[in-house]
């Protein structure tokens, strides 16, 4: 970390590192596809859905976060790019996620969880809000675990492919989860007592 960049915070820290695990998780998940077609497959179940489109759609809030940060503080995630090649090609795809998770890991911390963003929002009227920037990071990577959800139904459903049992789980589904096993243990624990 330079000189110039703040402290991190533990919350600085988690965010960052759930943002990039979150994309770790779609590079395996494209290392899973029976084939490089699949990332462009249309789904029967969602329809207009392909894998491709949700990971370019996911992928774009972090860069747009990023590069809105980078030119001021100002965010517009309606501004992004679609039919981008990662959508239907596998190295593509595969390659923007990587440098992603890089300019993550090296520029996601100049930044104050703090700092004042201005979102521009289509809504359909055009809106503008005052937000923050830990504020925006953690909803690109919610954001990001909602279209995984979605990628599931397609992986599993229509692919037939197996994924980890938290991808496109949000993390406060995981911790719930692990309580109440923890706590049904528990009972168990007592009853046999």
């Amino acid at each position: 970390m330079s000189a110039s960049a703040p402290a991190l915070t533990t919350d600085h820290t988690a965010l960052l590192q759930l943002s990039t695990a979150l994309l770790t998780q779609a590079l395996d998940l494209l290392s899973r596809l029976p084939s490089p077609s699949s990332l462009s497959q249309p789904s029967a179940l969602i329809p207009g859905s392909t894998i491709g489109k949700h990971l370019r759609h996911a992928y774009a809030h972090f860069t747009l976060l990023l590069d809105g940060m980078d030119g001021g503080a100002a965010v517009d995630y309606d501004a992004r790019q679609r039919g981008l090649a990662m959508e239907r090609d596998l190295e593509a795809c595969r390659a923007v996620t990587r440098e992603l998770i890089e300019r993550l890991e090296s520029e996601g911390s100049k930044w104050e969880m703090g700092r004042e963003v201005t979102l521009s929002a289509t809504t359909p009227m055009r809106q503008t809000f005052s937000t923050t920037y830990g504020r925006e990071l953690w909803f690109a990577a919610l954001h990001a675990i909602h279209h995984y959800s979605m990628i599931r139904v397609l992986a599993v459903a229509e692919l037939k492919i197996d994924l980890s049992e938290d991808f496109g789980v949000a993390p406060s589904t995981l911790v719930h989860r692990a309580e109440t096993e923890e706590a049904a243990a528990g009972h168990g624990e007592s009853a046999r007592l």
